[in-house]
């Protein structure tokens, strides 16, 4: 589009979405970049969970400073006005202010770095809008993704959109969102906020030949030149991995650990059999590391092998439900069950 667009990317946990978006971004803004048309931040922002009107802006006002230095834009004949105007808005004090010592803001916005309390959205508005009407003057147009939509809670996902709907809308400003499938619904309680996004983008999880085909590329990619390589896994041990959890990212995380505790015996092809010892070695470090009640629980989860409700996992453990909430809430901000 020639003026701007919001767009939602949407996949399950570990479907490839972030990688989707910034191959795109590649594509429409880095691969040929004098040529191109739209510019970008070097990475995307990560949406944080208090986030509001201000917090959104600044954000993509920081990052945006920052891809200028990254990316080079004064040495690329882009001498942009609204950047020096933005600089003040994004450089702040540290500890070492007062001595006469300034800080900046790096990609995005984050908890430690202070907001001018007194700056309100439409100055942010200003800036960014003044910003993408010089951007297309060059013959640019802005392109950021935000990621992350998850972190905010899906009752305030709606509000959330609701504040930022008129700042999305900006001439020559383009952004991608990405997140679960659950944000769509929430989109849908406001219709002047679901009217201003295109139709959604949702991707679903790649086949086990897909997965192949990525492995083979990443091999190509690593292998010497002109050289050859070894098959590092075997074909129908990833096909097998990949069905049962039906996650790239798992499956690429299963790999690599199983890599890494066998490359003293390379070359080799990981199978099941090295994939369990992984395993086996790595529940055993778990399972040291927690307590007596915490091991019941895992233990009567493991044999069960699917979702339990409450009751009936007090039972299979012999603990009394009210002895339940300490040890659960253990093992899940350890990462050991969800």
């Amino acid at each position: 589009s020639s003026n701007t667009t919001r767009t939602l990317v949407l996949g399950d946990f570990g479907v490839g979405k972030t990688t989707f978006v910034n191959y795109i971004k590649w594509v429409l803004c880095l691969k040929e970049k004098t040529k191109s048309e739209f510019v970008t931040t070097p990475i995307e922002i990560k949406i944080q969970s208090d986030w509001d009107a201000n917090k959104f802006l600044l954000s993509t006002l920081s990052s945006v400073y920052n891809a200028s230095i990254i990316f080079k834009w004064q040495e690329d004949g882009m001498k942009l006005q609204s950047l020096k105007k933005i600089e003040e808005y994004v450089t702040i004090g540290t500890q070492k202010a007062v001595q006469g010592t300034i800080g900046v803001i790096g990609a995005g916005y984050s908890e430690t770095k202070s907001i001018p309390s007194s700056t309100s959205p439409e100055i942010y508005e200003s800036l960014l809008t003044n910003l993408c009407l010089e951007l297309r003057e060059e013959g640019k147009q802005l392109l950021i993704s935000y990621d992350n939509m998850e972190n905010i809670n899906i009752n305030r996902l709606a509000d959330f959109f609701k504040t930022i709907k008129d700042y999305i809308q900006i001439g020559g400003f383009h952004s991608i969102f990405i997140g679960p499938p659950k944000c769509l619904s929430a989109l849908e309680k406001y219709p002047q906020v679901h009217s201003v996004f295109t139709q959604p983008t949702i991707l679903e999880s790649l086949n086990e030949e897909n997965v192949l085909e990525i492995l083979k590329k990443r091999c190509e990619a690593l292998k010497f030149k002109d050289g050859n390589y070894i098959s590092p896994y075997d074909e129908d041990t990833v096909r097998d991995i990949y069905k049962r959890l039906n996650n790239i990212r798992f499956t690429f995380k299963v790999l690599e650990d199983t890599t890494l505790f066998t490359e003293m015996e390379a070359p080799c092809k990981i199978t099941i059999k090295e994939i369990q010892a992984v395993q086996e070695k790595e529940k055993q470090e778990i399972l040291s590391k927690l307590t007596t009640q915490e091991t019941k629980i895992i233990s009567v989860l493991m044999e069960v092998q699917d979702k339990v409700i409450l009751g009936k996992l007090a039972k299979l453990a012999n603990i009394g439900s009210t002895n339940l909430t300490n040890p659960l809430k253990e093992l899940e901000d350890k990462g050991v069950i969800t």
